[in-house]
């Protein structure tokens, strides 16, 4: 799917950010998420109300985290926004705002598409 219908069909707000992997080389990022899952429409009270799971981003032509702390212990999602990408290519952009402990972050990503995987 494409971002924009990511953010648009999950409700990413307050889940939790516990891993990024930029896959350089595969042009590949893993965004491993602990899924405010009660927020989103799907949901059922026997669902579980969090559940890990992480997005998987193809195509990646840009991955920046500032500041880059290396770190990303439960950082909460504050905010999530398409954001215009950078060169002239087909690919959408998302700007995410993370919460840690001691710190604020900023992770944008420009990527083709993106898949939720378990």
């Amino acid at each position: 799917m494409k971002l924009s219908e990511l953010i648009d069909r999950y409700n990413l707000h307050d889940s939790l950010v516990e891993n990024i992997k930029y896959l350089q080389e595969k042009r590949q990022v893993v965004l491993e998420i602990e899924l405010c899952n009660w927020k989103q429409d799907s949901y059922r009270d026997s669902d579980p109300e969090m559940t890990l799971m992480s997005l998987l981003f193809h195509d990646v032509d840009k991955c920046e985290i500032s500041p880059d702390s290396g770190t990303y212990d439960s950082d909460e999602i504050l905010e999530i926004e398409v954001v215009q990408g950078s060169n002239n290519t087909d690919s959408e952009a998302i700007k995410i705002i993370l919460r840690g402990n001691d710190d604020v972050k900023i992770l944008q990503i420009q990527a083709n598409d993106v898949e939720w995987i378990t």
